[in-house]
């Protein structure tokens, strides 16, 4: 599947859902997808790495995604071991 350019950027798309790009993560390795939201909430399942994850606050940023959104994504491949 080849990218399209959107958002500022390069993403992936699969049946509405975005797919994994490692300029863009969505989840943790290649086979997972989800979909961005206001100010950096997150939704996604990895079927690689076997978890779903969701992640919504009170105080959203000013972009789809910010820095503690990655933060969050590197410290659950961490726990993970990924």
């Amino acid at each position: 599947m080849e990218p399209i350019s959107c958002s500022n950027g390069e993403s992936h798309f699969g049946l509405g859902m975005m797919l994994h790009l490692d300029s863009r993560p969505i989840g943790i390795s290649e086979g997972s997808f989800g979909h961005f939201g206001n100010g950096g909430s997150l939704g996604f399942a990895d079927r690689d790495a076997r978890v779903g994850f969701g992640y919504v606050m009170n105080r959203p940023g000013d972009r789809w995604q910010v820095p503690r959104t990655r933060r969050l994504l590197g410290a659950l491949a961490e726990s993970l071991g990924a």
